[in-house]
């Protein structure tokens, strides 16, 4: 009798025992780590609520190229730099401001090869295009193809990869628009942009584009990078392929400097 209450209150305890390790272990595999501090976080979150509190989100922005609006100055009219001269695209949507403490997750997908981090930003930003100006009809209503902006074929083979076509990856699934990494090609290697000064970047990408095949005529492109800085880049990709016969043209980038 005494052996079978003791053979039974074992055989609870082990129960129990088993019980917790399964709760702990699931509870240990359903949770995240913020990617700025660390922090524990749920499940398929990627930064805790503090960090993502202060993450630079993009506040008002010229219409036409996303800079900065200060003040009263009003969205409505393009800025005054975008009047003067017109770039090459419609529009441009940013989800950040190029600041700390995000800059240093796109630094480490563009330079350290963290290429998880493009499935994070490439969602930061697919959020702010879904949730982007009032009045705006959704993504897959306005764009037809999203168009990463292309490396060069030697800068390609040194990184290993181009950040902009992996961040173009979870917006094409998210949307369920077609992703054309192929016909927009970038012909001439140049300098990096944030290596020159200002003065010198736009005659730095001047004809560094060119398209390939004749697939473009009537398109509406959404063409993605991952930084937006004085915007000459995605004017040269931009014009190119306006050449080509694109209908319309939105910029997509995670962050605005």
């Amino acid at each position: 009798m005494v052996y079978d209450r003791l053979f039974s209150t074992q055989h609870w305890l082990r129960r129990a025992l088993q019980h917790l390790s399964h709760t702990a272990l699931v509870s240990s595999l359903l949770r995240g780590h913020c990617l700025l501090c660390g922090a524990a976080t749920a499940w398929r979150e990627d930064f805790c609520p503090a960090c993502e509190q202060s993450l630079p989100f993009a506040g008002a922005g010229c219409r036409r190229c996303a800079a900065p609006l200060t003040g009263a100055v009003s969205g409505a009219q393009p800025c005054g730099e975008c009047q003067k001269h017109p770039p090459a695209f419609d529009r441009t949507l940013a989800a950040f401001a190029y600041a700390p403490p995000l800059d240093r997750l796109i630094q480490g997908l563009k330079y350290h090869r963290q290429l998880h981090l493009a499935r994070t930003l490439g969602r930061c930003l697919a959020d702010a295009l879904a949730a982007a100006t009032p009045g705006l009809p959704p993504p897959p209503e306005r764009v037809d193809v999203i168009m990463p902006v292309p490396l060069h074929t030697g800068r390609l083979r040194r990184r290993g990869y181009n950040q902009s076509l992996e961040l173009a990856r979870p917006l094409a699934k998210q949307f369920g628009l077609p992703l054309d990494y192929r016909s927009l090609r970038r012909t001439r290697a140049t300098p990096p942009q944030a290596a020159l000064p200002v003065k010198q970047r736009k005659h730095n990408v001047r004809g560094a584009f060119a398209v390939k095949g004749e697939g473009l005529a009537g398109a509406r492109v959404a063409l993605l990078d991952d930084v937006m800085t004085s915007g000459h880049t995605v004017n040269a990709a931009a014009a190119c392929l306006r050449r080509a016969g694109a209908k319309s043209i939105e910029v997509w980038v995670v962050a605005r400097a």
